[in-house]
């Protein structure tokens, strides 16, 4: 599927292949056979993106949610299915200039059912900052910019979580408290294609939980080396998913 627009997303640069069935809760985007944004599954009924990716001039009915996908060019590579969108949840205060409180719920038209490769992504502890902690970021984006393609393979990349204090010096931004930092190792990052999908982390137990959603970044896409990307801390709004979702 080609991308909808540039405005629209964010994609992974420098990543490496996922594995199948490696990220079962990541959803793509599609309107009109064009795939444009990334989500994550968080139970049998939502998906949780970014708010920026479904604007409210976007033909809902026309929506199309690629669950459980991994090569999106090869249709029998998984036993991956398609939802519509039955309804989109707005954070009543999002700011689509600004990017505050970048974050939606997408309710399917009826439920999927889990198997190996759709499962859904643990929630994170409202009380943890998750700095410092290593997380992975994943998306179908182009692995080279300017002139790179978008990827048809899911691609992942590892980054590092850095405390918003600290992120605000780096970018000499203000980093507010439902955003969330994380800088790769190297010349890496993520760019257009890839907004509204997960960053998440592995705990010690083997849980998977996904701590932000691909927002923005400040410097196009990964044009300096380590340096941070914004995401939504799905932790900030708990609460916020909880009486919308559950």
């Amino acid at each position: 599927m080609p991308l909808k627009n540039e405005y629209a997303s964010r994609r992974i640069v420098a990543g490496i292949e996922t594995g199948v069935r490696e990220f079962p809760w990541q959803v793509a985007i599609a309107l009109e056979g064009m795939f444009f944004c990334g989500g994550a599954l968080i139970d049998n009924n939502f998906v949780l993106t970014a708010a920026h990716c479904i604007l409210t001039d976007t033909p809902i009915e026309d929506l199309l949610l690629h669950i459980g996908d991994h090569n999106l060019v090869i249709t029998n590579e998984t036993n991956h299915v398609t939802r519509k969108v039955k309804k989109v949840f707005f954070h009543s205060h999002f700011h689509p200039f600004l990017l505050d409180n970048d974050i939606a719920l997408l309710q399917l038209d009826k439920p999927v059912t889990f198997t190996d490769n759709i499962q859904p992504i643990c929630l994170p502890d409202p009380n943890e900052t998750y700095t410092n902690k290593k997380a992975t970021v994943v998306g179908w984006g182009i692995t080279s910019y300017p002139m790179g393609m978008p990827s048809s393979v899911l691609q992942k990349i590892q980054v590092e979580v850095v405390s918003n204090f600290h992120c605000s010096r780096i970018i000499e931004e203000t980093i507010g408290p439902g955003m969330i930092c994380a800088a790769p190792p190297a010349l890496q990052g993520t760019c257009f294609g890839d907004s509204g999908g997960p960053l998440s982390i592995e705990t010690n137990s083997g849980k998977h939980v996904l701590i932000g959603i691909v927002s923005y970044g400040l410097t196009g896409c990964a044009l300096l080396p380590a340096y941070p990307d914004i995401y939504t801390r799905v932790s900030e709004y708990i609460k916020w998913i909880e009486v919308n979702a559950f």
